[in-house]
């Protein structure tokens, strides 16, 4: 653990980073962060002087270190009790929630995003391709631009007021996406796999005003471990000092 400290704290500054270590019973599963940690929310009211809590969903396997991190935050952490995973969860700033309508997620009601998780609309896109999660198929840039690589899915897209923009879908591995990318701030971090259209996709990337960062994700992908978004959790946009 201090060798991490030292080393992200190298990147994000030293007193921007703590470190939890987590024991998990399927360690091959661990790197999701995504997946199977609970989705973070804004609260209507501070609960115990905290303006945000987390959503806790059934995650199959059974290693869900939700409880853990909730007191690690001291946050309150709210219930879904169906199965869902945080990679099939995307959202923009307002609150338009999209997700993959595959088998599982098809069983749970609207009101649970809309009263749960605080959507103001749920988009629920057809399954068409790859694992289902929808941080694979579509990436809110800003108020006014998404990117995805399903051209089905642009009409639904575009009927929510988003200039559509189409991303290449790599030509390798099979769960290799352009889609998985992580916004923070003004930057992009984008996964890239040795491809020819590897340049393509950052120029769409580019094309938005973003910094754009490529990160060689054909290790994770290929293994299938995701890439940059999957392996990551965002966390709402309060004082450090409520975080730490």
């Amino acid at each position: 653990l201090p060798q991490l400290k030292d080393h992200y704290g190298k990147l994000a500054g030293t007193g921007n980073v703590e470190v939890l270590g987590l024991s998990y019973s399927a360690s091959d599963r661990a790197i999701w962060a995504r997946d199977n940690t609970p989705i973070p929310v804004l609260l209507n009211s501070p609960i115990n002087g905290r303006n945000w809590g987390a959503v806790d969903a059934v995650y199959y396997g059974g290693d869900e270190p939700d409880l853990a991190l909730a007191k690690w935050f001291h946050i309150e952490l709210f219930k879904n009790m169906y199965q869902f995973e945080g990679g099939n969860f995307v959202t923009d700033s307002r609150g338009n929630c999209v997700t993959v309508n595959k088998s599982a997620t098809a069983q749970i009601p609207d009101t649970v995003f809309l009263n749960t998780y605080g959507c103001k609309q749920v988009i629920r896109l057809k399954h068409v391709a790859g694992i289902g999660h929808a941080d694979e198929r579509v990436k809110f840039i800003n108020e006014s631009v998404v990117l995805t690589d399903t051209p089905s899915y642009v009409p639904q897209l575009s009927a929510l007021g988003y200039e559509v923009r189409t991303l290449p879908r790599p030509q390798g591995g099979y769960y290799r996406t352009y889609v998985n990318a992580l916004s923070i701030n003004d930057r992009v971090f984008v996964p890239v796999f040795g491809e020819e259209l590897d340049k393509e996709a950052l120029a769409v990337y580019e094309s938005t005003g973003k910094r754009v960062i490529p990160v060689n994700s054909e290790d994770l992908s290929d293994n299938g471990n995701g890439s940059v978004h999957c392996i990551t959790m965002t966390y709402p946009k309060v004082d450090f000092s409520e975080l730490k």
